[in-house]
């Protein structure tokens, strides 16, 4: 039996840098997709902290996808970057997301 490996290759956000409007109410979410073999983990930044909380779900279409839910977003949120790593035995993704405040 072969076993194809693949480092892992981030597929949406599709830039390396993009920017997301997020809103004073409601629920904001930040998405990053990514694929490879095997699956891989997830890693999330804002600027140098670590964050812990975020979810994953396998998507066999897609790949896997982690989601980051924001609060406590405001005017100070513009320009805020956030950043995803999909990570396996193979290597590694990056994204980065800045954030642009779109009102209430």
């Amino acid at each position: 039996m072969v076993s194809v490996v693949d480092k892992p290759s981030i597929t949406e956000p599709a830039v390396p840098k993009s920017t997301v409007k997020v809103y004073e109410t409601g629920e904001n979410k930040l998405v990053c997709i990514a694929d490879g073999n095997p699956p891989p983990t997830f890693t999330w930044k804002k600027g140098s902290e670590t964050i812990t909380k975020f979810t994953t779900k396998r998507d066999t279409q897609n790949g896997v996808a982690s989601t980051l839910t924001l609060s406590s977003i405001s005017k100070d949120s513009t320009g805020v970057e956030y950043v995803c790593t999909a990570s396996n035995p193979h290597g590694s993704a990056s994204v980065t997301i800045e954030l642009q405040f779109g009102g209430k």
